[in-house]
């Protein structure tokens, strides 16, 4: 796993090596980045990386200049890898690394301009993962929410989702990638 863009670009995060971390694909996260770089200034965004993982995609944004990322991430040996990860970018940006389950943590009603979310597929909970941010309104005006789910998980017609509009949505093998945006 490594970071693929910005001031920390080749760097090799470290991994877990566990069945229950998938890492996001450079390609998968390439098309992600290049649709934030079409939306948003990310050096401007507060950016939250749900369901952590390792922190690679949280890292890339630090490495693309946010200066300000959260990593919320429930699993014990994963907030340790995503802090040695952090660590090694040694980026100096405004991190925060909370250990909860990221379903509770939108219940606080923290707002943010990207919320990167790469929650386990088997739990199939992208439509319940929306529906949180709009009743908790953690997303600023104009944001961007990025679900990466299995390409079968059935999500409610976006049409009920008045709050967000589909930007984009694209499938790779075992991944699909749907990004919405924030209505104001």
């Amino acid at each position: 796993m490594r970071i693929i863009a910005g001031q920390r670009r080749g760097l090799i995060l470290s991994d877990l090596n566990v069945e229950f971390v998938r890492p996001t694909k450079d390609i998968v996260k390439e098309f992600i980045y290049n649709c934030l770089a079409n939306l948003k200034d990310i050096s401007q965004c507060s950016v939250c990386d749900l369901f952590s993982g390792t922190g690679g995609l949280g890292i890339e944004a630090l490495s693309r200049g946010s200066s300000d990322v959260t990593f919320v991430e429930l699993a014990p040996r994963a907030i340790t890898i995503i802090n040695k990860n952090i660590a090694i970018t040694d980026l100096g940006n405004t991190v925060s690394v909370v250990q909860a389950d990221a379903l509770d943590f939108l219940e606080k009603g923290k707002k943010f301009d990207i919320i990167l979310a790469d929650p386990p597929y088997e739990q199939r909970i992208g439509n319940v993962l929306i529906e949180k941010i709009i009743k908790f309104e953690c997303m600023n005006s104009l944001g961007v929410l990025v679900i990466e789910t299995a390409p079968d998980e059935p999500y409610a017609p976006f049409e009920t989702f008045p709050a967000f509009s589909l930007y984009k949505q694209k499938k790779w093998g075992e991944s699909l990638v749907t990004i919405l945006l924030k209505n104001v």
